[in-house]
């Protein structure tokens, strides 16, 4: 789970948030919040299945 986070993230890193804010009339940082969010969400999930299968 820790390698495909730290991969995520590396993407994530490099992500063109300038994009994000011209097409959704958002800031680069809601972008960069919203997307922290999001992996943040992701992360609590596999925590959980982790936890029940073990």
């Amino acid at each position: 789970m820790g390698v495909w986070r730290e991969r995520v993230r590396e993407k994530f890193h490099e992500f063109d948030y300038a994009w994000i804010a011209d097409h959704y009339a958002i800031s680069e940082q809601q972008a960069r919040h919203a997307v922290d969010e999001m992996l943040g969400v992701i992360e609590q999930r596999l925590v959980k299945i982790n936890t029940e299968n073990a």
